[in-house]
């Protein structure tokens, strides 16, 4: 089932996250896409992960993303407060 396959990859990329393996969590995580209920989820981490990379252009956008798209859910509220900390009105 490919949902249950998009959430093994997400919990296993939040593994390899927790074991720095940063560019291997980001190879993981774009197996997910848009249609996957657990993509915002997703985006989440792969945000972190951009920053602990160093890519916090990258970062930005992807918490920029998240507010957008999905504004009224956990993920965008947390969005909004991540840019808020970083001084970023997007």
């Amino acid at each position: 089932d490919e949902e249950l396959k998009s959430l093994y990859l997400e919990r296993y990329s939040a593994q390899l996250y927790e074991k720095k393996k940063y560019k291997k969590t980001l190879e993981n995580l774009e197996k997910v896409n848009e249609k996957n209920f657990n993509y915002p989820s997703v985006l989440t981490l792969k945000a972190f992960t951009y920053k602990k990379l160093g890519n916090e252009n990258k970062a930005i956008s992807l918490w920029a993303l998240l507010k957008e798209k999905y504004s009224n859910t956990y993920f965008g509220n947390l969005a909004n407060i991540i840019l808020s900390i970083r001084g970023v009105e997007k």
